[in-house]
């Protein structure tokens, strides 16, 4: 027999004031809102049944309208609208930036015999798998993205 140990992730304990059961009672709540939502979307649909199935090719697609091509996928997302969004927006992007050039010229030099090189902060694999440094987390307050969250331990801490 196999024990999984399930634990909710820090900040959403911290949003809960650590009340587990308040926290699986919220998140069950939007799980039936979610379902009964999809099962509105998709009724009046009937299932096609066996013999059209069987008939289908393979390939053929629905008759539904083409999905659009070539739209960015967002690194982040910001909640906030207004002033406020379009600060924390331009914030998220340069430290993005900042880690991505960091990244680059890192693994640059590295590739170039520098094992010396310091990666960025949050970059997991280079430190994991291959001993690279890593440069030091952000001061707090400071990070947006980049960040490091709260630990479990230290939010059971405070919580008590």
């Amino acid at each position: 027999m196999i024990r999984l140990e399930v634990t909710p992730p820090p900040l959403l304990l911290l949003h809960f004031n650590g009340d587990v059961d308040k926290l699986v009672y919220w998140m069950q709540r939007m799980a039936e809102e979610g379902t009964r939502e999809l099962q509105a979307a998709s009724k009046g649909r009937t299932p096609l049944g066996a013999r059209k199935l069987r008939r289908m090719h393979p390939w053929s697609e629905p008759r539904t309208l083409r999905e659009t091509r070539g739209s960015r996928i967002p690194t982040f997302r910001i909640g906030a609208r207004g002033i406020t969004g379009r600060r924390l927006h331009i914030q998220g992007a340069t430290e993005v930036r900042q880690f991505r050039h960091g990244y680059h010229g890192a693994m640059g030099a590295r590739l170039a015999g520098d094992l010396n090189a310091e990666f960025p902060f949050g970059t997991y694999h280079m430190c994991h798998f291959h001993g690279a440094p890593v440069a030091e987390a952000p001061p707090a307050g400071e990070a947006l993205i980049t960040a490091p969250g709260p630990l479990l331990c230290d939010v059971l801490e405070l919580l008590e």
